[in-house]
């Protein structure tokens, strides 16, 4: 076991989870404010950190950061997320942001029902290790702004 010296020096400069998740929060309402979207900030946590409207219905936002993963052996990089058990009364959108990368990701709460794990290969063409290809979610902010349930097409 490392002595504490050494695991300090080791992990100087990073930042805890609960830091990085809040920054987070304020770079995505930074980003869709910057995409005209009214923003209704949550003060307190359950299940939605923001609301914003879409021609006048509120959509409650759930906000998240995929952390990278791994390298694979092809150059491409794997960001990984683990979703908790929400209902749709807490969430109509997931907006994951990829740690260290403006690249979002805008999940409609349906699609993300479909697995608790997203995993996401923003650089390569090599899908990432589950069922779905969340790269026609890639930075859809589109799909704020239309009927719930449409297809991520862009």
């Amino acid at each position: 076991m490392e002595n504490n010296s050494t695991y300090e020096v080791q992990n100087a400069g990073r930042l805890d989870r609960l830091t990085i998740g809040k920054n987070t929060e304020e770079y995505v309402k930074i980003k869709l404010a910057e995409q005209g979207f009214d923003l209704f900030i949550c003060t307190v946590d359950r299940g939605t950190d923001l609301v914003i409207l879409q021609n006048d219905i509120p959509l409650k936002i759930q906000i998240k950061t995929a952390t990278l993963s791994q390298k694979e052996d092809s150059g491409d990089y794997l960001f990984y997320i683990q979703i908790r058990k929400y209902n749709n009364n807490e969430v109509d959108f997931f907006v994951i942001k990829l740690n260290g990368y403006d690249i979002f990701y805008i999940i409609p709460f349906e699609v993300s029902i479909k697995s608790r794990y997203l995993s996401f290969s923003p650089f390569g063409e090599k899908k990432a290790n589950n069922s779905i290809n969340y790269e026609s979610y890639r930075n859809a902010f589109h799909l704020l702004r239309t009927p719930l349930g449409e297809p991520a097409n862009h």
